[in-house]
């Protein structure tokens, strides 16, 4: 029973290193995008976190199931995958746009900061929430 444990926080946390890794680089992409699109074509914050969001996501789709997840519990079925892997992103949407709106409204910081905020709180929950039902 110990070595089955022992196996399985050893998988576990090959995972969440993996995810980590992965995780910076869609939050690389996610806040570029979100950068050039708020600042230098100005198209609002709204619509910047979400072209971020989508661009960060797809890096993060392609690595979850080539690299971090050894196992898909949806492997047949790539289109309720991806669906559900959406889903579970958009409660990182709602995330990172509240902090961001709560966070320029009591200061006058750069959004970006508000936004980094905000991906180590959607980070813990996507990976736990990805996990569970999808990995």
């Amino acid at each position: 029973m110990t070595a089955i444990i022992y196996k399985a926080k050893g998988l576990l946390s090959g995972e969440i290193l993996r995810s980590v890794l992965i995780s910076l680089i869609s939050l690389a992409v996610d806040l570029t995008i979100f950068s050039l699109s708020y600042r230098l074509f100005d198209l609002g914050i709204s619509f910047s976190v979400v072209a971020g969001f989508l661009c960060g996501a797809l890096i993060n789709y392609i690595f979850s199931i080539n690299y971090v997840f050894q196992k898909r519990k949806l492997n047949r079925n790539q289109e309720i995958e991806i669906i559900v892997f959406l889903l579970i992103g958009v409660l990182g949407i709602a995330i990172s746009h509240g902090v961001i709106w709560i966070g320029m409204g009591f200061s006058t910081a750069w959004p970006e900061i508000f936004k980094i905020l905000a991906a180590g709180i959607t980070f813990v929950s996507n990976f736990l929430l990805r996990k569970l039902f999808l990995f």
